[in-house]
């Protein structure tokens, strides 16, 4: 508006220098064209102006787009329970956590329902997981994992191990006895300390054939071409619990079957674990533990 006042002043103000007597024809062309100049001028001006306006209005709106669109990104996050969340419901994953698998993982098995503590080995090749479950307050609950080896050979039906497979046999075992070249590491099961007269007999022609023996006990004659002796594998056998395997002591069927200390490879028919996990298992275990050994796949089957 101010513009526009400022417009109709110099216009007046023209004119009245145009009809002044006395000016001449040279000054009346110069007053003429600093006039137009100047209107041109105003014009630019108010063109100027009315741009400036328009452009500070779309800039104000699109900050105001930018913050109404911040404002339901925000509600967005704060509100996961949205429509839109709601919709999508059978997109979002059912995410268990360890515990809950490991619960259903074992109680699943119809093994659980006749042992209160159990040993799994979940095999694949000569390498396996192993894992160690109890109940705890009616729930099923694994307090040890662990990587570990079975037979060079993989695991399979026990009527195809015998002393020159290198397998570790599939079933449910239980797990009577320990022994180890350390002392015993706080373990409830029978536990003996080796020492140089103790072996583990697996010639099945001698009478002793899949037992523990010592030379050192009168009632023990050596009639054995073959044994185990303990102290000669001080890293495998730092700490051992017998698998109750072959306990008739059948010829031939296979014997010193055992969970031991692992020096990471296959076995010949034990299963192994690192020493620290050996050591935590033993600490663990009570009387009625099983082991049960079978394929990742062959678990669900006990």
């Amino acid at each position: 508006m101010r513009i526009r006042k400022l417009s109709a002043l110099l216009v007046i103000a023209t004119w009245i220098i145009v009809t002044i007597p006395g000016c001449n024809n040279s000054n009346k062309a110069k007053n003429i064209n600093e006039t137009q100049e100047m209107q041109t001028t105003i014009e630019s001006t108010q063109t100027t102006t009315e741009s400036t306006q328009t452009t500070t209005t779309q800039i104000s709106s699109e900050q105001v787009l930018e913050e109404i669109s911040s404002q339901i990104s925000q509600e967005v996050n704060v509100n996961p329970d949205s429509n839109n969340a709601a919709n999508n419901n059978s997109e979002v994953p059912n995410i268990q956590t360890e515990a809950e698998v490991n619960l259903d993982f074992v109680a699943n098995l119809k093994i659980s329902n006749s042992v209160n503590q159990m040993i799994v080995v979940a095999a694949s090749g000569s390498k396996a997981t192993v894992t160690m479950h109890e109940i705890q307050n009616n729930e099923w609950t694994e307090i040890i994992s662990t990587q570990g080896y079975v037979g060079k050979d993989g695991v399979g039906n026990a009527a195809n191990v015998n002393e020159s497979t290198h397998i570790t046999p599939t079933g449910i075992y239980t797990l009577s006895m320990a022994f180890g070249v350390k002392d015993n590491p706080g373990t409830t099961l029978p536990y003996t300390k080796v020492d140089d007269s103790n072996y583990w007999v697996d010639d099945p022609a001698s009478k002793y054939y899949n037992k523990f023996v010592s030379t050192n006990d009168p009632k023990v004659v050596p009639d054995w071409l073959s044994a185990e002796h303990i102290l000669n594998y001080s890293k495998q056998y730092a700490y051992v619990i017998a698998i109750d395997y072959n306990m008739d002591c059948i010829r031939n069927a296979g014997s010193a079957i055992f969970l031991h200390c692992s020096n990471d490879n296959g076995t010949y028919g034990c299963v192994s674990i690192p020493e620290t996990s050996m050591e935590l298992v033993l600490q663990h275990i009570h009387s009625g533990c099983v082991i049960v050994i079978d394929t990742a796949d062959g678990i669900y089957s006990y």
